[in-house]
């Protein structure tokens, strides 16, 4: 059965968002995404600090279920529910609130993507080929050799010289990345070592002030701070467990650590999440690569996600390679060629980047209910997660906005 479930590119998205608070600094690129409306760039020009906070895995139902006391406080504050983007996964929906924009545009698609720009499968948040994890810097290969996006904090920069600062936190490990580098450019990255430096750093960068070289005129300043380990403990234990609650738990304290050194400071704090995720039990655990038949249609290895790939398929076996989709996983997997998928603005609006249609392949597999379709190379063991995300099923697609005004 196929999914009426889509993301709302129009004015329900995570893309939405990131247009209300870009065209709160002045910046209307992207005309055919509208801002959210119940958090214009009108009453966002009104802060002193946009504070975006985005706890990695945080589906809306997920939240809605949690229900210990310290939970049941948190969400007495405003909440919305609105759609991430597709796939439902981190590699894209964060490289979106990174620039603005969906993988239509920025033209990643999960976290294996086809680089035709290098002949490769690669992993860009990790910046290496699939096969063997190689680096892809030793080979003089760099993130602009083949993405061209632009950073919402350059953005920021570029448009409002130093009267606006960002700063974008994540943990001290991405610090040198590529993927990072390339993708946080414009604002002041810092890593930090654990929940508890999170506070520390963010601290001293409330009392940073660079606007026009006056001490009396303070700069705007935007944070992006960013939790995976939540997403984490979904995936090793399953959204319902008590680690993961728990986990969840840790991340509440340090948000309302930041809320309370927030205080007086005329500022906005927004918290959201990349995508949620949805349980998946031994049985529904597909591995493609098994399947003899099927692995000899395709040109190459899938890209994609866990619950959503794109395969290349040999010219002479396109037949064979839909026959096996419908008579051994039509339960199982929903077949759409790249032009209906566009043609149903799954991956955004308005004209795609020249490098997008390279990276979809001939066929795209979506995976049904709380499936799993994944491949593995001869060089990589077999893993599979307890809870999964980048399709469209309503736990994946569906993320809160929380707001606090401080």
């Amino acid at each position: 059965m196929s999914t009426n479930l889509k993301p709302n590119y129009k004015n329900g998205s995570i893309v939405n968002l990131m247009q209300s608070i870009l065209k709160s600094y002045n910046i209307d690129e992207n005309k055919q995404y509208e801002e959210l409306e119940f958090l214009n760039s009108e009453k966002l020009k009104e802060y002193q600090n946009i504070i975006l906070i985005v706890v990695d895995g945080l589906g809306y139902n997920q939240l809605k279920k949690m229900n210990s006391k310290n939970i049941k406080e948190f969400k007495k504050n405003k909440t919305h529910k609105i759609t991430t983007c597709f796939p439902s996964t981190t590699a894209n929906c964060m490289t979106a609130f990174h620039t603005g924009i969906p993988s239509k545009q920025h033209t990643i698609t999960g976290w294996f993507v086809n680089s035709k720009e290098i002949g490769s499968i690669i992993v860009p948040l990790m910046f290496t080929a699939r096969f063997g994890r190689v680096d892809l810097r030793e080979s003089d290969i760099s993130m602009n050799h083949i993405f061209d996006y632009k950073s919402v904090y350059q953005k920021i920069k570029d448009q409002n010289n130093d009267e606006v600062e960002s700063y974008v936190l994540t943990p001290r490990e991405y610090v040198m990345g590529e993927y990072s580098k390339f993708s946080y450019k414009g604002a002041l990255h810092m890593g930090y070592r654990n929940y508890s430096n999170v506070i520390k750093l963010f601290s001293e960068a409330m009392k940073k002030n660079k606007a026009s070289d006056n001490k009396n005129t303070k700069a705007r300043k935007y944070f992006s701070i960013y939790f995976p380990q939540y997403d984490s403990k979904c995936h090793s234990n399953g959204v319902k467990s008590k680690d993961t609650v728990q986990e969840f738990e840790k991340i509440l304290k340090i948000i309302n650590k930041i809320k309370s050194k927030s205080k007086g400071t005329n500022s906005k704090i927004i918290i959201t999440a990349d995508h949620g995720l949805i349980n998946t039990p031994n049985s529904k655990k597909i591995n493609l690569s098994e399947d003899k038949d099927f692995y000899d249609c395709l040109l190459n290895p899938l890209s994609g996600d866990m619950r959503v790939v794109f395969a290349n398929v040999k010219n002479s076996k396109v037949k064979t390679f839909k026959k096996i989709i419908s008579e051994k996983y039509s339960d199982i997997i929903e077949l759409k060629t790249p032009s209906e998928a566009i043609k149903e603005n799954l991956f955004g609006l308005g004209k795609a980047n020249s490098k997008f249609m390279n990276r979809l392949g001939d066929y795209i597999l979506i995976a049904k209910n709380n499936y799993v379709i994944q491949d593995f190379l001869a060089n990589e063991d077999e893993h599979f997660f307890n809870a999964n995300h980048s399709g469209l099923h309503e736990d994946e697609l569906f993320v809160p906005v929380i707001e606090i005004d401080l």
